[in-house]
């Protein structure tokens, strides 16, 4: 299917790029993931909250890539095993339309 994902009108550009990375451990690292996904394909830019005086990982990140085939490549990593925990893949913001408008 070419053209799937455009004239959405929704979010902001590159962001069907964009992949959402959970289950992370504490001690994961940007430079660390980094090197794992730049394996799919270049990476654009890349967001891992932290907390902390030690900077520890939250357990997620967002990485947004150049190209569609690094983000199918980084999808097909889902539940692969990194840093000893399987790692939850998945494009950006599946998870959170569901949530809109929902207070719970």
């Amino acid at each position: 299917g070419k053209g799937k994902g455009k004239g959405k009108g929704k979010g902001k550009p590159g962001s069907e790029f964009e992949i959402f990375v959970n289950n992370l451990s504490y001690e994961a690292t940007e430079k660390g993931l980094r090197k794992y996904f730049t394996e799919c394909g270049t990476i654009d830019r890349m967001h891992m909250p932290t907390k902390g005086e030690k900077n520890q990982c939250m357990g997620f990140a967002w990485i947004t890539f150049k190209s569609k085939e690094a983000v199918q490549k980084a999808l097909d990593r889902a539940y692969e095993e990194y840093e000893g925990r399987r790692l939850k893949v998945e494009k950006s913001g599946q998870h959170r339309n569901g949530d809109a408008g929902n207070s719970s």
